[in-house]
């Protein structure tokens, strides 16, 4: 998708030079010489060793122009690029982030109710029958005469791959306590992230100046939101009442957030460094608003050679336009894009059956349904 860097010009510091217009500068340079000192036209023919060796040296000059080219950009925001990114980033203050550890709450239940008070230690750790381990973040406890405790949790591995984990997934003990029967996680694993892209370091860095604004303006909360993970995806900055500003979120791949989530984001924004003094701040997950996908599409008699590869061209194009339509606050449901997508990866024709054209509300984000993808067939051209 199209962001603020595609309308910035693309620029070059060699003029666009290329191998072969080197190759035809030193040529062309060479025979001039020639005929300076000599009076005499020289033809290189293909196979001249004089040929063959300006065009090695063309090579060579052409890499030193190439690289200059590249280290200007580097020099660039819209270029910039792994550890070239980070040191731009480093005029701002900013630093790229290391991921975050995915989160849920393990319940630990006993066998029977106990008269002394049970202890959880510190780093207890929980799985799932793949092997992804949880530990307890802190030292909790399971009261006189209760069964359980209900305990937070963080994955021993930092990333986005540790979302997703339903409850009641996390249901081994790994680290063996006494009088605890079971264990399970009563909450989705969620808040997990890799460590920042270059394109989501890149705009957060162009969205930087924002967070000088004392003022509490839409772009320096969303600025700070961002920063808060990067398994964040889009912002909306809301103010429902008069002082009061409500944050909604959407992670990516159209995840919501949970109230764990949203917890820890409240609190990271409520510090006296990025919240104005009289603002109220809230944290939300947006509404949901859903649709289904239901489409036919037939494919031109003339391109049937390449039916299954259209077909698979298809099937990639609704996923795009999935992932597109539930990516951001407020988008409205738009089967138009659907349509474009489809065609655009060979089908000849497309029937739409859902979903239709719905505006949505600004504070709500699409969500999809159930999905039928219908092959028509080969229909004449």
């Amino acid at each position: 998708m199209a962001n603020v860097f595609d309308n910035i010009p693309e620029v070059s510091f060699i003029g666009d030079l290329t191998l072969a217009q080197e190759q035809a500068l030193e040529i062309a340079d060479f025979q001039a010489r020639y005929k300076e000192l000599t009076g005499k036209t020289l033809v290189l023919s293909d196979a001249s060793p004089w040929r063959l060796l300006i065009m090695g040296n063309a090579a060579r000059t052409y890499q030193l122009a190439a690289w200059t080219d590249y280290q200007g950009k580097m020099n660039m925001l819209k270029y910039a690029e792994g550890d070239y990114l980070d040191n731009y980033a480093a005029r701002l203050g900013l630093t790229r982030s290391s991921g975050s550890y995915a989160t849920c709450t393990v319940r630990f239940t006993l066998s029977a109710a106990r008269t002394s008070a049970t202890g959880i230690p510190a780093g207890t750790r929980v799985s799932n029958a793949a092997g992804l381990y949880f530990a307890t973040d802190d030292y909790a406890e399971i009261p006189i005469g209760s069964l359980y405790a209900d305990v937070s949790c963080s994955c021993t591995e930092m990333g986005a791959g540790a979302n997703g984990q339903e409850a009641g997934e996390l249901d081994t003990l790994v680290d063996l306590l006494p009088y605890i029967t079971s264990v399970s996680n009563v909450t989705a694993t969620t808040g997990g992230s890799d460590v920042e892209t270059d394109d989501d370091l890149r705009m957060r860095i162009y969205s930087a100046r924002a967070a000088y604004n004392t003022a509490g303006s839409k772009a320096a909360y969303k600025y700070w939101a961002l920063s808060y993970a990067t398994s964040i995806q889009d912002v909306l900055v809301y103010r429902p009442s008069a002082g009061t500003v409500r944050v909604y979120v959407l992670l990516k791949d159209g995840e919501l957030p949970d109230s764990e989530f949203l917890s820890g984001l409240l609190e990271y924004l409520d510090e006296d460094a990025k919240r104005p003094f009289t603002d109220s701040v809230e944290t939300s997950a947006p509404d949901q608003s859903s649709f289904d996908v239901s489409l036919t599409y037939y494919i031109n008699r003339s391109d049937k050679a390449s039916a299954a590869a259209i077909q698979a061209a298809v099937a990639q194009a609704v996923a795009d336009y999935v992932s597109w339509q539930t990516g951001a606050i407020g988008r409205d449901i738009n089967p138009s894009y659907l349509t474009h997508l489809v065609m655009a990866a060979g089908a000849k024709r497309v029937v739409i059956t859902s979903p239709s054209y719905t505006a949505i509300a600004d504070t709500a984000v699409p969500v999809l349904g159930n999905q039928t993808v219908t092959y028509g067939g080969i229909e004449d051209d």
